[in-house]
């Protein structure tokens, strides 16, 4: 499995520049966490289109979880896949 996300945050001037700054610096921590969920779905979960669209909105749980976690406000609105690709 293959896959890359885009995340949506709906903020306004400072507190969006803050948020995206602070996020960058929590990309590790939060891609460790999104692969640790995605290994506990099976091949044929991942290959149906209408579990790929529950997945997105918990990844989108599991990044603003981890956010929260690391004492940033979780802002994640929307999580997309830019790549999905199965092999």
């Amino acid at each position: 499995l293959t896959f890359e996300l885009a995340v949506s945050s709906f903020q306004s001037g400072v507190a969006a520049e803050w948020f995206y700054e602070s996020f960058t610096a929590f990309v590790p921590a939060i891609r460790s966490d999104i692969l640790y969920f995605m290994d506990g779905h099976s091949l044929e979960e991942l290959n149906s289109s209408d579990f790929q669209a529950v997945l997105l909105n918990d990844l989108k749980d599991v990044i603003n979880k981890k956010l929260e976690s690391l004492g940033s406000k979780p802002e994640v609105s929307k999580v997309l896949f830019v790549t999905f690709v199965i092999t």
